[in-house]
């Protein structure tokens, strides 16, 4: 990613979670990162240390707080969780195995944001939840970079509303575990 046109303390990077060691016996929010994560969060660290991030903010569920510990160690940082940062609301939507199957659904969630399609969140709830949850950072952090470790479905509601050319499906299918995603503040347009 160029950046020599930019100022590195004004922007606001999306990190969606690393991988997890998933267990359909408990709540998705409970996932703890798997070891293989673990590394590839704390080499995504390498690609965050040149922005000089003033804070590592992480969602309250345990895959992103603990990607976002990772990173954070990595950059002498701490890593704080804030509320409403998680993904969107399906705790009591049962664990899909079936990949295509969980797709479909994403998609069809995206499609009719305003219709509950999995779990008690729509995505137009999710998105304004998140907005809201980002909003105060800017008045903490009001000329620095900050980072905030959160969920792929969630975060592309969030850059798919301040960057509409994109296809929201996607984008969302193309984010990995971890990634990230770099907005250039205030107007919150992804940098390439």
């Amino acid at each position: 990613m160029a950046t020599t046109n930019w100022d590195r303390n004004k922007f606001l990077i999306l990190v969606r979670h690393t991988a997890v060691s998933p267990n359909p016996n408990i709540s998705a929010a409970e996932w703890p990162v798997s070891p293989a994560g673990r590394r590839s969060a704390i080499a995504l660290s390498k690609k965050i240390k040149p922005f000089q991030p003033a804070a590592i903010c992480t969602s309250t569920e345990l895959k992103a707080y603990e990607t976002g510990v990772l990173i954070a160690a990595e950059l002498d940082l701490e890593a704080v969780t804030v509320p409403n940062l998680h993904e969107h609301e399906r705790r009591n939507v049962p664990y899909f195995a079936d990949k295509a199957k969980f797709e479909s659904k994403v998609r069809t969630f995206f499609a009719q944001p305003n219709q509950l399609v999995l779990g008690n969140e729509t995505a137009e709830q999710a998105r304004t939840r998140f907005q809201q949850a980002i909003d105060p950072l800017f008045g903490h952090y009001p000329t620095e970079t900050v980072v905030v470790v959160t969920h792929g479905t969630v975060l592309s509601l969030f850059v798919k509303h301040h960057n509409p050319e994109i296809d929201l499906f996607t984008f969302w299918q193309s984010l990995a575990l971890p990634d990230m995603v770099v907005l250039q503040r205030p107007l919150l347009n992804i940098c390439t």
